[in-house]
C-alpha cells in the first residue's frame, strides 16, 4: 500500500515559498508538468501540521481528481512519520457532505455534485461541517469546469474568514472542457480561478523547476511548457508541437506488442480515445501481454483487501485487535497497522478508538463515499493502456503515443495543443511515437445504442457488429454469487487469489440466461470469477442479431482490470455463504467483447 521509501528534493524558493506560507494564507499555485507539485503539496501539509498545528483529520481537507496524487502524497507523509490526511475525490467529498445531511444521493456523479453546492450555498447545516477546516488543499484546478468549479465555489466561499487555501494547477493541462457538454453550470475553469483569486483574495505564485523528466527528450518535452504558455497563436504553438514531435523516436505498423519487454520501469500506451485503448488492450490480451486499461478515478472501487479482511467478522461492532489478525493475515505488519488507521478514517466515527461499526463503513463504502486511500487501483501494474485524459497527473519512465496526428478542433483550438503536451510529459525517461496498422473495423458508439462502444464492420448502413464493450458496472456485483459448480466461497477465493492484468473469458450460463438477454460465467486462468449482468445481456441481444434465445457460447478478447470489494446487507453475504461482515469481492472487466460464433446454444 505503501510505496518503497525515496529521496526528499530539495525545495527552491518558490516551492518553499508555497510549502511554508500560512495557515490561513489563500494561494493560486501555477504548477507545470514535473514541477514537484507532489512534494510541494506534501510539504504544504506538514508545516500546516506540525508549524501550525492543525488537526491533520479535522482541520485539512485535500481534494484532488487523481488516486495517483493522492498515493504518492500519502506515501511521502507516510515517510516522514505524518498524520493521516483527509485525501477525498470531489465526488467522494459531495458523497460524504450529503451523507452527513441525511440526504439522499442522486443517481451519477454530476447530479450529486449539483445536490452538494445547493447545500452549501442554502442549508447552514451543511455549511456547518466545512466549519472546522481550517486550510483547503484543491488539486488539478484547470479542471475544474461546470457543476465541479461551482461545488469547489461553494466550498471556498464558505470557508471561514481565517482559513485559507492553496488551489494548483496548470492552464496549459487543462484538458476537461468537454464535461461542460454533461453540466448545467457553464462555469470554465479561467472564470473560477479570477473569481478566487479577485473575490477571495489569493495570491498567484508560479514553480519553475522541473523534478520529473531524466531522459534527454524528456527534458525537451518539459522545456516545451515555458514556450507553450508564451505563444498567443494556437497555430504556431501546434508548429512547435510538430516540430518536436518530428524529432522522437517513432515505431510504425506496430502488430506485435512485446517490444514493451526492453523497456525497464513502468510503461503507458496513451491513446486518445477509448475505443483506441480497447482495441490496443483486445492486441495486448492475445499476445498474453499483462496490463491495466485505466479507468477514470470515480470508478476506483474500494480496495480488495477491505474485503478480504472485514468480510468474514461478526459486526456491527468489531474490536480493534480482531480486524488487526484478519489485517496480519492479509498484509504485513507495517501495512497492516496502516490500514486499521485508514478503516477508521473512512467510518469517520470520533467515537471508539479500539474498535470499528461494520454498519456505518458499510453505508459510507455503498454510498460512494470512498477514500482514494482506500480505492483499488493499478499503481502497480508495470504496462498501462489509458485515454491521454485519464492519464492526467500519473507518472511513467515510458509513454508509447498512438497513433497520433493533428486534429483541429473548430470550437477551441488550444484544446488539441493542451492535449498533446498532456501526453508528451507524462514520462521520465522515455517518449515513443507509435502507429498502427489501418483497422477494417470501425469502434465507436451507435445512436440507438448510447454510452456503449460497438466494433463493426462492413460498409456504412450495411455494418454488423463485430464486438461489444463490456466495461465497469457489467459484473455483476449486488450479492456474492456462485458459478457453474463452483461454490460462493471458491469464487471469493479466486478472486483473492488473482492479480489484474490477466485476460478473461466468458462462457453462456444456460442457468441464469432466457430467450431475451444471455448472461455470461467469467473465468480468468481457468476458474470462475463471477457474471454479467441483465443489462449487458439485453445490450448484447440489441447489438447481435441472433435469434431468439439462441446464444453464442463464449465471449473472449477481455482483461480483468481490478477486483474490488462492495459492502451490502450482510443477512444477504450469510445466506450466501460470503460471510458476517456484509462485504465481498467483485471482478472489473474492460474490452471489446467478441461472440465466438462457432457454437450456439439454445436457452429458453
Amino acid at each position: 500500500m505503501t510505496e518503497n521509501a525515496r529521496p526528499q528534493i530539495e525545495l527552491d524558493a518558490t516551492q518553499d515559498r508555497v510549502a511554508e506560507a500560512a495557515a490561513d494564507e489563500r494561494l493560486i499555485v501555477i504548477a507545470g508538468a514535473g514541477q514537484g507539485k507532489t512534494e510541494v503539496v506534501t510539504a504544504r501539509l506538514q508545516s500546516l501540521i506540525e508549524e501550525e498545528d492543525l488537526s491533520a483529520s479535522v482541520e485539512l481537507l485535500v481534494l484532488s481528481f487523481s488516486r495517483a496524487a493522492v498515493h504518492a502524497v500519502r506515501s511521502r507523509l507516510s515517510e516522514r512519520d505524518m498524520a493521516e490526511v483527509n485525501v477525498r475525490t470531489f465526488d467522494s467529498f459531495a458523497s460524504q457532505l450529503l451523507l452527513e445531511a441525511d440526504v439522499e444521493p442522486a443517481i451519477g456523479f454530476e447530479a450529486r455534485i449539483r445536490q452538494a453546492t445547493e447545500l452549501l450555498a442554502d442549508d447552514d447545516d451543511v455549511a456547518d461541517l466545512i466549519e472546522s477546516l481550517r486550510h483547503v488543499v484543491v488539486d488539478e484546478v484547470q479542471d475544474l469546469v461546470g457543476d465541479r468549479a461551482d461545488f469547489v465555489w461553494a466550498l471556498l466561499s464558505n470557508l471561514s474568514d481565517d482559513a485559507g487555501f492553496t488551489v494548483l494547477g496548470d492552464p496549459l493541462q487543462g484538458i476537461y472542457d468537454f464535461v461542460l457538454d454533461e453540466s448545467t453550470a457553464p462555469t470554465t475553469s479561467p472564470e473560477l480561478l479570477d473569481r478566487i483569486s479577485t473575490e477571495l483574495g489569493a495570491t498567484e505564485v508560479s514553480l519553475s523547476t522541473n523534478y520529473r523528466a531524466r531522459g534527454a527528450d524528456c527534458i525537451r518535452a518539459a522545456e516545451l511548457g515555458p514556450l507553450l504558455r508564451s505563444e498567443t497563436k494556437p497555430d504556431e504553438a501546434l508548429s512547435v508541437l510538430r516540430g518536436f514531435r518530428d524529432t522522437l523516436p517513432h515505431v510504425d505498423r506496430v502488430e506485435d506488442w512485446s517490444f514493451l519487454g526492453l523497456y525497464a520501469g513502468r510503461s503507458a500506451i496513451l491513446c486518445r480515445s477509448n475505443a483506441e485503448v480497447l482495441r490496443i488492450s483486445r492486441e495486448l490480451v492475445d499476445e498474453g501481454i499483462a496490463h491495466a486499461v485505466r479507468r477514470p478515478a470515480q470508478l476506483f472501487g474500494a480496495a480488495k483487501w477491505i474485503g478480504s479482511a472485514l468480510g468474514s467478522l461478526q459486526g456491527p461492532i468489531v474490536a480493534r485487535s480482531d480486524v488487526e489478525l484478519r489485517l496480519e493475515q492479509i498484509l504485513d505488519e507495517a501495512d497492516a497497522e496502516d490500514a486499521w488507521y485508514l478503516l477508521k478514517s473512512a467510518e469517520q466515527r470520533g467515537r471508539g478508538i479500539d474498535q470499528i461499526d461494520l454498519d456505518r463503513l458499510r453505508r459510507r463504502l455503498g454510498a460512494g463515499i470512498v477514500p482514494l486511500t482506500l480505492t483499488e487501483g493499478d499503481d502497480d501494474m508495470r504496462i498501462i493502456v489509458s485515454t491521454v485524459h485519464r492519464a492526467k497527473g500519473l507518472e511513467f519512465d515510458n509513454v508509447f503515443i498512438t497513433d497520433w496526428s493533428d486534429r483541429p478542433d473548430e470550437d477551441d483550438p488550444w484544446a488539441p495543443i493542451r492535449l498533446e503536451y498532456v501526453a508528451l510529459t507524462r514520462a521520465r525517461d522515455t517518449i515513443v511515437m507509435v502507429t498502427t496498422p489501418r483497422r477494417h473495423s470501425v469502434v465507436s458508439e451507435c445512436r440507438w445504442l448510447p454510452d456503449r462502444l460497438q466494433e463493426r464492420m462492413g460498409p456504412k448502413g450495411k455494418s454488423r457488429a463485430r464486438a461489444l464493450e463490456i466495461g465497469y458496472g457489467d459484473s455483476y456485483a449486488a450479492r456474492p454469487v456462485a458459478v457453474d459448480n463452483a461454490s460462493v466461497a471458491q469464487v471469493q477465493a479466486a478472486l483473492d487469489e488473482l492479480t489484474p492484468g490477466v485476460a478473461v473469458e466468458a462462457e453462456l450460463d444456460r442457468m441464469r440466461s432466457d430467450a431475451q438477454r444471455p448472461i455470461y460465467a467469467l473465468t480468468a486462468n481457468g476458474r470462475p470469477i463471477g457474471h454479467t449482468t441483465d443489462e449487458f445481456g439485453e445490450d448484447f441481444s440489441a447489438t447481435f442479431k441472433v435469434r431468439p434465445g439462441q446464444w453464442p457460447a463464449a465471449l473472449t478478447d477481455m482483461v480483468l482490470v481490478s477486483v474490488e470489494t462492495v459492502a451490502g446487507d450482510p443477512n444477504i453475504a450469510v445466506e450466501a455463504g460470503a460471510g458476517a461482515g456484509g462485504f465481498w469481492l467483485v471482478p472489473r472487466v474492460a474490452g471489446l467483447a467478441r461472440p465466438l460464433w462457432d457454437v450456439m446454444e439454445k436457452v429458453g
